[in-house]
């Protein structure tokens, strides 16, 4: 797909040009050509569009130019020289910071280390404090279930549980709905330092952490 969007770049012309199996293959079997006129979007990690072009706009010189400059050098790795991008993993300690002072239990976890803050906060709502929440209505809809076998009233017993089955039938929807709110909720740090939502780890542990080891940070629930 990366080949058939650049296909009108000149160096990717004549890298699938070049005497090579891989770049034939390439060329003759996987590259769909794309309409001219398709759309092509740059931008960052936090959505903002740095260029606009369409496919066949490519070969112009200020496209020629700007694609040089801005493109990431794993895309050009891939659709120029035909080298697949590692997926390289970064190690990291998650505490829960409980206080100024204090901490809870810690868990060595690894990700990507193109993941962005955002996507670790998500993961520690969803697993820390939602799977939490759950595990305490679990337990107390057993409570009232137990009350209700004790007491033996047919009628209570059966207006539980129809309110049990509609809860159950939105609660998928509604934990989507709470993850994707989980940055109103929690924050990340490293170095007692906030984490901007739009970085990714690789960032975190050469600018912020700076240090030998596994990458270390902590989060906490905004106040």
């Amino acid at each position: 797909m990366l080949h058939s969007l650049f296909e009108y770049w000149p160096i990717v012309k004549q890298a699938l040009e070049a005497n090579d199996g891989y770049a034939e293959r390439v060329h003759l079997e996987n590259l769909c050509h794309i309409p001219g006129h398709t759309p092509i979007f740059l931008g960052e990690i936090g959505g903002r569009t740095l260029y606009r072009f369409r496919c066949n706009e490519a070969s112009g010189e200020p496209e020629q130019s700007f694609l040089h400059e801005v493109l990431p050098q794993f895309i050009i790795n891939a659709i120029v020289k035909h080298q697949v991008p590692q997926l390289t993993k970064i190690p990291f300690i998650l505490h829960h910071q409980i206080s100024s002072t204090k901490f809870n239990k810690k868990d060595r976890l690894s990700a990507s280390d193109i993941m962005i803050v955002r996507k670790v906060i998500e993961y520690i709502y969803e697993r820390y404090v939602l799977n939490e929440q759950q595990q305490q209505q679990q337990q107390q809809s057993q409570q009232q279930q137990q009350q209700q076998q004790q007491q033996q009233n047919l009628s209570t017993t059966t207006t539980t549980g129809n309110g049990t089955n509609q809860q159950d039938g939105t609660g998928e929807q509604q934990r989507e709905s709470d993850i994707s709110k989980s940055v109103d909720h929690i924050e990340l740090l490293c170095q007692d330092q906030v984490l901007d939502l739009s970085m990714d780890l690789r960032t975190v542990k050469h600018f912020m952490w700076k240090g030998g080891g596994d990458l270390v940070l902590c989060f906490r629930t905004k106040s």
